[in-house]
């Protein structure tokens, strides 16, 4: 749509025959005074006939090629400035587009702004669920929208990916959890396990005021401390790495390193901590590259990349 002056009505190209382009065609008819209906662009013969007779258009102005049209025109003077540019003096505007190109296609340049929508949407750094619906995009408007969206995901927060019910029996109880790990109270710090499969892992710490760290960690307001958060979260690796061995009693996980551990809440006596466990990279060698978050409830509590490696245990 190409505006124009107060007092002038707005050119329109209607392009396909959908339900969108109908509506335009409608309002066209309907207010002459306000919209100047170009032509409808990629009909074929049967449904250019189609629509001139449901419009009460003449079948020359259901047009199939684009170069009948094309929007805002290039004045002379930038024409001639195109031209020192290029250094082509027979340059010319053919269709919308600079004759100094061929053209692959004949919607090459909706494809290449699409592709540039592509490419702006990919600094968002998540994947997007949804239809984006995009009048004249470019760079520009693509990036601050971006920014935008990204500030609007910051300030939700992220939530948990998978959803805990205590209704249901859990994957893993407690007892299996003792088989699969080492560790033993007052340091196993994961419950229950209620989801794995070969590159993920979600378990549950219920934390309550019977928590031996609590006596001195703090007396007057007792805290988790961050580091058992962590090592909570390394139990549930731990779990996601050893979880297919036949004999995980024989192995144990050490840590490697711990990089972007990031505490962004309180976790206090009565909290019930879930943890979502995602393996990065597939293990080689016994090493495994994780990346593990906390939450409590809907809030991100806790998160973490961790590299740790599995070795066998010495009798």
């Amino acid at each position: 749509m190409e505006r124009t002056s107060e007092t002038k009505p707005v050119t329109i190209v209607a392009i396909g025959a959908g339900n969108r382009t109908n509506k335009y065609l409608e309002y066209a008819i309907r207010n002459p005074d306000r919209l100047k209906l170009v032509g409808v662009a990629e009909l074929n013969d049967i449904r250019r006939h189609a629509v001139a007779s449901k419009f009460g258009l003449k079948p020359e102005e259901c047009f199939t090629d684009y170069e009948r049209f094309f929007e805002n025109p290039v004045p002379a003077d930038q024409l001639e400035h195109l031209k020192k540019i290029f250094d082509k003096p027979d340059i010319e505007i053919k269709a919308g587009y600079l004759n100094n190109l061929e053209l692959r296609c004949n919607n090459e340049l909706a494809r290449h702004k699409l592709l540039d929508l592509l490419g702006d949407f990919a600094l968002l750094g998540v994947r997007i669920k949804g239809r984006v619906w995009a009048t004249r995009p470019g760079h520009f408007a693509n990036t601050e929208f971006m920014k935008q969206l990204k500030h609007t995901i910051r300030k939700a927060g992220e939530k948990p990916r998978f959803q805990y019910d205590c209704r249901k029996p859990p994957l893993h109880d407690i007892n299996d959890i003792r088989h699969m790990l080492p560790h033993r109270p007052p340091f196993l710090l994961v419950d229950r396990i209620f989801h794995r499969d070969a590159t993920d892992v979600a378990g549950i710490k219920n934390v309550t005021m019977n928590e031996p760290f609590f006596v001195g960690h703090f007396p007057e307001e007792p805290v988790m401390p961050g580091v058992l958060i962590v090592e909570a979260m390394a139990q549930c690796s731990g779990i996601l790495v050893l979880g297919d061995v036949p004999d995980p009693e024989n192995y144990s996980t050490y840590f490697m390193k711990i990089d972007g551990v990031k505490f962004k809440r309180k976790v206090v006596p009565g909290d019930t901590l879930q943890f979502e466990i995602h393996l990065l990279e597939p293990i080689r060698r016994g090493v495994a590259l994780v990346e593990a978050k906390a939450f409590v409830g809907e809030t991100l509590a806790c998160e973490a990349v961790m590299m740790a490696q599995v070795v066998k245990n010495k009798k």
